[in-house]
């Protein structure tokens, strides 16, 4: 028999060869069960137990169950429209308002009646309850197989694959590599809807909070324009996934995409110059907010050089600065800091200074030390001449609630991110969020005093406070930036591999660390720096900014 540590509480004893989807029923909330942790590594439903373990079971309203049913359902959208489309290629493409968008590399429209079709060949599967078969090969037998078979994965994503034993996914005689662990078969996806936007559709899952309801779509206009711009863009620069960009590496071409993505951040940044400048109201309170790790800071120094650039003389003013000391940071009902809520800054100073500064008096701006938790015992002092805009950095630049009596006419607001619509591969996309836990990972640690696990712990929170905090405003933004640059992710890979690595299988993130390896594992790394402009929002985060 074999000794189980559920949850660190409860201690069963099964046979060996038990699976997780033998004893979900030990769970209160089975009906949601979608993995299971054993030894802090994520597994699937038909994992086989072998020896003693501690074990954890994964639920679809966590962060990690989330991504389990969002890629197996994913799979299944490909292999349904394999099926319904023949020829048609899917694309895979972003997380737009609730859901993912897909289209087709074609770029023919989808219509009503195709989505109909689509969504009755995915019912169909689900209500058979298809196996998902888990399956481990090699590179090369992968390789020489994609001819042979239906295969959802190309070959030149498979170059990227690392040397060793590979886990491939097999649907309805239907071949992919997905990354990421999936559910064991087609009926745990109970719940799903696509609908359509623009020329391509919205693929919905399960709504986080209530697991028995489809995800409420919200549209975001605005984002997707930005997203379809830097589509076209990629496209032009010959980078859509990892296996163009591995290319360019390769070929010594690297430092041309440096400098073509560094210009491009400085035209979207011209460019929001142009329209405050142009702007029919004098605009004297720039605001530039967005999720953690975006680059605020870097932009908000070169927008002011922007605007000193065409006569005006801004000063710049970080919201990060106006911490409330940790000591007294608001906390949640299991007693964490709540550092994303407005609540954790300091309020009625900023706003205090904010008048101050209007009426052309000198303020001290406070400087928060992110090494101690606390406010240095002296600040900076700034004064802004008339008509002078004041730029703001922060993510609760868009929440009106942080400027409340500054008229809306007298405000430029900023949303900043790193978008990106290139992919691993057509099926398998790269999350916002992964970048700029990338980015934090490295600047938290040699500029915060913090170790990787110690970013990775506090994530889930930072997430769930942009969600209230950030998020519902960016549609609110008169101006979007999308920080993302094509090149970062080979160069971040050498400061992020090594501080992952420090983290132990036997520590909680472990699964965690070794999915961002995994995902690192892809790119091939980019050494040489000499072509990062100081300026570069990257040198943010590893180091070497102009700025610091």
């Amino acid at each position: 028999m074999i000794k189980l540590l559920i949850d660190n509480k409860k201690e069963i004893e099964v046979k060996e060869g038990t699976t997780i989807e033998d004893i979900v029923d030990l769970s209160e909330n089975h009906r949601f069960v979608v993995g299971g942790l054993v030894n802090n590594v994520v597994e699937s439903l038909n994992y086989e137990f072998k020896k003693d373990s501690t074990f954890e079971f994964v639920y679809i309203n966590s962060s990690l169950g989330k991504k389990i049913y969002e890629k197996t359902l994913l799979f299944l959208l490909a292999v349904s429209s394999k099926q319904v489309f023949k020829d048609r290629e899917i694309s895979i493409g972003y997380s737009l308002g609730g859901g993912i968008f897909f289209e087709y590399t074609d770029e023919s429209d989808l219509s009503e009646e195709d989505i109909k079709k689509l969504k009755d060949e995915m019912k169909k599967i689900i209500e058979d309850n298809y196996d998902i078969n888990k399956l481990k090969t090699t590179r090369e037998d992968m390789k020489a197989s994609i001819d042979k078979n239906i295969f959802l994965t190309n070959k030149e994503l498979v170059d990227c694959l690392r040397d060793g034993i590979l886990t491939l996914y097999e649907l309805g005689g239907a071949y992919g590599y997905f990354y990421g662990d999936l559910l064991p078969s087609t009926g745990y996806l109970k719940v799903f809807d696509i609908i359509k936007y623009n020329h391509g559709a919205i693929l919905l899952g399960c709504d986080k909070t209530h697991p028995d309801k489809v995800h409420e779509f919200f549209d975001n206009p605005k984002l997707f324009e930005e997203y379809e711009e830097f589509d076209k863009w990629l496209k032009d620069v010959g980078v859509t996934n990892i296996a163009s960009l591995n290319k360019k590496i390769e070929n010594n071409e690297i430092e041309e995409l440096i400098l073509a993505s560094e210009a491009r951040h400085e035209y979207l940044i011209a460019k929001a110059a142009d329209k405050i400048i142009t702007s029919k109201d004098k605009k004297r309170i720039i605001l530039i907010a967005g999720p953690s790790s975006s680059g605020k800071t870097t932009t908000s120094k070169r927008l002011q050089t922007h605007l000193m650039a065409r006569g005006l003389s801004p000063v710049t003013i970080g919201l990060d600065d106006y911490f409330l000391n940790r000591d007294i940071t608001p906390k949640d009902e299991d007693g964490k800091p709540m550092y994303e809520c407005l609540e954790a800054i300091d309020v009625s100073l900023f706003n205090e200074h904010l008048l101050k500064l209007i009426n052309g008096e000198e303020v001290e701006i406070p400087i928060f030390d992110f090494h101690t938790g606390t406010r240095k015992k002296f600040g900076r002092k700034i004064k802004v001449s008339e008509n002078n805009p004041i730029i703001i950095e922060g993510i609760h630049g868009l929440n009106e609630r942080l400027t409340v009596s500054i008229p809306d006419k007298d405000k430029f607001k900023i949303y900043i991110c790193p978008f990106t619509v290139m992919g691993i591969d057509q099926y398998n996309r790269i999350t916002t969020s992964k970048i700029r836990m990338l980015r934090r990972i490295v600047r938290d640690t040699h500029s915060r005093s913090k170790k990787a696990i110690d970013t990775i712990s506090m994530w889930e929170d930072v997430r769930s406070g942009e969600k209230v905090n950030i998020i519902p405003y960016r549609e609110q933004a008169d101006y979007i930036i999308n920080s993302t640059l094509l090149y970062e992710i080979p160069i971040l890979k050498k400061y992020a591999y090594p501080l992952l690595q420090e983290i132990g299988k036997g520590e909680k993130y472990y699964y965690e660390a070794r999915h961002l390896l995994d995902f690192l594992s892809f790119f091939k790394t980019v050494e040489n720096e000499e072509y990062i402009p100081g300026v570069s929002i990257l040198k943010e985060f590893i180091g070497g900014s102009f700025y610091e």
